[in-house]
């Protein structure tokens, strides 16, 4: 089913800025799709606020986080986990916000997608491990409860993607990464924009609880656990 299908719908996409929420943006604003932007300081009252402007089947979609749980670390302990309960706990009350808003719908798709950390070592890429995990578990306990609402809650775990900023990044890497997973090829934006689009553009996905990973050779694993 090609991108088209997004034309009658409504896609709300949810958190940071950064090239690949851009690019998920254009690729579906190209077919049509009505697409409508928060930022992770939106509350729960922001979202829910946009029912009069949600046309057709809807699909909601939560960016990755674009910072850096290593660097808050070196602050120590306690910023770290102060910025990412912050960050975790207003997540919890945009996907309640979100789940209300698909069931108004009767139905639909949420995604929440979030970057593998595995290049941490080795490229100054987003990584938030602690974030991730907690999101993924939230996907796993909300896709139980809601699939019996017509609601397919999944993750998508996105390994680094190359563009113009990163393609530098991955030239000075390249050595490690050799020795670590000689397979590699890193995807591009619009790839990976592209990937999420067909299974938005799926009228009834068949699967919910799991988590779609993306690029090859290096599987980080620690959304599965």
């Amino acid at each position: 089913m090609s991108d088209q299908s997004l034309s009658n719908t409504t896609v709300i996409l949810i958190g940071d800025d950064g090239p690949l929420k851009q690019q998920k943006s254009t690729n579906m604003q190209s077919v049509g799709t009505r697409v409508i932007n928060f930022d992770t300081s939106a509350t729960k009252l922001d979202i829910l606020e946009c029912r009069p402007q949600i046309e057709g089947d809807l699909r909601i979609v939560f960016t990755p986080y674009q910072h850096n749980e290593f660097t808050l670390l070196e602050e120590g302990a306690e910023t770290l986990l102060v910025f990412t309960g912050e960050r975790i706990k207003a997540f919890l009350a945009q996907a309640q916000a979100a789940l209300q808003l698909l069931m108004d719908q009767g139905g639909g798709q949420l995604w929440v997608c979030d970057f593998d950390d595995s290049f941490a070592y080795h490229m100054a890429t987003p990584s938030c491990p602690v974030a991730s995990q907690a999101r993924a578990a939230a996907v796993r306990s909300m896709a139980k409860e809601y699939s019996r609402m017509k609601i397919a809650i999944n993750s998508m775990l996105v390994q680094p993607v190359q563009d113009e900023e990163t393609r530098v990044m991955f030239r000075k890497a390249s050595a490690g990464l050799k020795s670590y997973a000689m397979r590699y090829r890193p995807n591009t934006t619009d790839e990976i924009a592209s990937l999420l689009c067909r299974f938005l553009s799926e009228p009834h996905l068949q699967f919910s609880g799991n988590v779609i990973g993306t690029g090859t050779g290096i599987v980080q694993g620690h959304l599965t656990t």
